[in-house]
């Protein structure tokens, strides 16, 4: 069974975890969370580093419970 991870404080540098998520192999990303001023707020993991879209979301308010 994997573990449930949250990614704090996300930034460009912890792309490279979203990126590789599938090499976790007891982890499973489930949001990601950054400080207001990053402007990552609601937008897609991936908008950091400019990549594909990735159904993990960025901010507090997307933290599942």
């Amino acid at each position: 069974m994997k573990r449930k991870a949250i990614i704090f404080p996300y930034n460009a540098e912890c792309a490279s975890l979203v990126r590789n998520r599938e090499l976790l192999l007891n982890h499973e990303i489930v949001a990601c969370v950054s400080p207001i001023g990053y402007g990552l707020q609601g937008k897609d993991a991936a908008y950091a580093y400019g990549g594909e879209n990735c159904p993990i979301p960025c901010g507090i308010s997307q933290v599942p419970l």
